[in-house]
């Protein structure tokens, strides 16, 4: 989903590029002042579409580091915001509602890649799902949070088709995935992750979804 969200924008300013070049000598030699409007949207279009890779690369540039940073502070809701920023566009386009349910002020002990691996792949898996839902039903992917003395609880659903009757204990094993052309990767580097922080992912039975339960032990 990264890779494809990075292409979208390739895809549309590789194109683009040639084709207002192209317009614009035509302007030269022969002024159309319909065409220079057409020149103007598309250029705005091409500037938004670079910034969209400047941000895009900016949020998956932790990922790129070979040295594993430190655990540090971080403010979860702040976080899982810009995660769900990478995705964007597609979640505009399918007319999905984010709700997340956590104090502005929840900080987390964790390393930061590991979150990002974590949650990107979580809501990979329901933008895929909910994009391919019919359009008249509502599409929501919500995430609660509550602290429980020292441990720090998350609760993750999406309206989508859920799994649908799968053994939910497969849900994480490499190689697995419910996608006709899923690598069975993603669900499989976030319990990796989970691991890694010290906490655990649990893929939950709801007949509203998907539902995952995550638990950060002693990170609050």
């Amino acid at each position: 989903m990264l890779l494809h969200e990075g292409r979208k924008n390739v895809k549309y300013i590789s194109e683009t590029a040639p084709r207002i070049n192209k317009w614009v000598q035509q302007c030269l030699e022969n002024p159309d002042s319909s065409l220079e409007e057409k020149i103007r949207e598309r250029a705005q279009k091409v500037v938004s579409h670079a910034k969209g890779l400047s941000f895009l690369f900016k949020k998956i540039e932790p990922l790129a580091r070979t040295r594993r940073s430190p655990d540090k502070a971080i403010n979860l809701k702040n976080e899982l915001e810009s995660v769900f920023a990478i995705f964007s566009t597609d979640i505009e386009s399918n007319n999905i509602l984010v709700s997340l349910s956590i104090d502005k002020d929840l900080t987390l002990m964790a390393n930061q890649v590991d979150l990002i691996t974590i949650f990107s792949n979580l809501i990979e898996n329901s933008v895929f799902w909910l994009a391919s839902e019919k359009e008249n039903i509502s599409k929501t992917i919500k995430i609660v949070a509550e602290v429980r003395g020292d441990d720090l609880f998350l609760e993750y659903q999406d309206s989508g088709p859920g799994f649908q009757g799968v053994n939910l204990e497969q849900m994480f094993d490499p190689g697995y995935s419910t996608k006709l052309e899923g690598t069975g990767l993603g669900l499989a580097l976030a319990g990796e992750a989970m691991s890694r922080i010290g906490g655990r992912i649990e893929a939950i039975h709801s007949d509203e979804g998907a539902m995952f339960e995550l638990v950060f032990k002693g990170k609050k």
